[in-house]
């Protein structure tokens, strides 16, 4: 950090001066102003070693803890799952969450990742294991779709 400073001193000052009568004087007090002005310039360099972590750095989790399945969450055609979860998504995409889980996707949303925690439709075994407490529906053996990774 580097700092600087100037200072700027003005001092006017009035000597004695007689007015109008014997003896008599009238003096005036010197007036000082002062005038500070800083800078302050900092300069900062990120270490190589600690570099900042990114979004896509981390692993993502299920709202149960566990890591998310290679492949997933990935962007599928609402024709591509059974016609159970396809039937209660109203949108043309959806995005499969987990094998044979889908929730419907938003345009204004296009961070899949963020769909991990919205409710969902799909297999009631795997709603329970990756989706405790979150909302949706779920149907006993639901595949996975034709567009998602093949475990």
């Amino acid at each position: 950090m580097r700092r600087s400073a100037w200072i700027f001193v003005i001092a006017v000052g009035a000597a004695s001066a007689t007015a109008g009568c014997a003896g008599g004087s009238a003096s005036a007090q010197p007036t000082v102003t002062v005038t500070v002005r800083t800078t302050t310039t900092v300069t900062a360099t990120p270490s190589p070693a600690s570099p900042t972590p990114s979004l896509s750095a981390a692993v993502a989790k299920y709202p149960s803890g566990d890591a998310v399945l290679p492949g997933y969450p990935v962007l599928v055609n609402t024709s591509s799952p059974d016609y159970r979860p396809a039937s209660a998504i109203k949108t043309d995409k959806a995005v499969a969450v987990a094998p044979g889980v889908y929730a419907a996707y938003s345009p204004t949303q296009t961070n899949l990742e963020a769909y991990l925690r919205l409710p969902n439709d799909g297999d009631c075994a795997v709603r329970a294991q990756y989706f405790p407490r979150v909302g949706g529906t779920c149907w006993n053996g639901v595949p996975p779709g034709s567009e998602e990774p093949q475990q």
